[in-house]
């Protein structure tokens, strides 16, 4: 075994296609695991059931999160990339960003790519979620939107029961072509900011 995304000896109960975890897959990664994406990958989101695990994302490539109906994120990841400095590793949320039930952590070199005009969705009322950022200084992790023809995505909900809230950690995070008319974060519910400085 090795820490090759690509190869199918490095998953256990996986389809029985390839044995590699494709568009129709769910993922866990457990904590202490990364990763390495080397080419690009379609796969569903990331299960519940995970620990904080990485998925490291190599120049030039690309992982898709398709599931545009259920959370994408439903528990612990982080995404990093293969140098501080990378600009063209790249996460793609399809039908906006949903966090339940887990935290995203998003490293320096990370570009996450969001549906224009999309809604974000950081925990619900009845499910905790969390949006963090880890970087090094001057190498900032960034969100934007993507596709052809697409314009801007709208902006994030944060939001969590009681007992357990959700929690924004953002230091640093790097956010362009949004249309936050009323704001680009909303808060409900009960959630926790323990740090929301030098946004851009």
């Amino acid at each position: 075994m090795n820490t090759s995304f690509h190869e199918a000896g490095n998953w256990t109960s996986c389809n029985d296609r390839t044995g590699i975890p494709d568009i129709l897959d769910y993922i866990i990664v457990a904590t202490g695991n990364t990763i390495d994406i080397t080419q690009p990958v379609i796969i569903q989101g990331i299960a519940a059931g995970g620990t904080g695990g990485s998925l490291k994302i190599a120049e030039s490539t690309d992982l898709i999160l398709s599931d545009n109906t259920n959370a994408q994120i439903q528990s612990d990841i982080v995404f990093i990339a293969d140098s501080n400095t990378c600009t063209t590793c790249n996460v793609s949320i399809r039908g906006g960003l949903k966090v339940l039930g887990g935290s995203l952590t998003i490293g320096s070199g990370i570009k996450v790519k969001l549906p224009d005009y999309s809604t974000n969705y950081i925990g619900d009322s009845s499910s905790f979620g969390a949006l963090r950022t880890s970087h090094v200084s001057g190498n900032k992790p960034k969100v934007e939107r993507y596709g052809e023809n697409a314009d801007r995505f709208q902006k994030f909900i944060i939001e969590g029961p009681i007992g357990t809230p959700s929690v924004i950690n953002i230091d640093g995070l790097e956010m362009t072509d949004n249309d936050a008319t009323s704001g680009l974060f909303e808060f409900q519910g009960y959630y926790t900011i323990t740090n929301f400085d030098n946004i851009d």
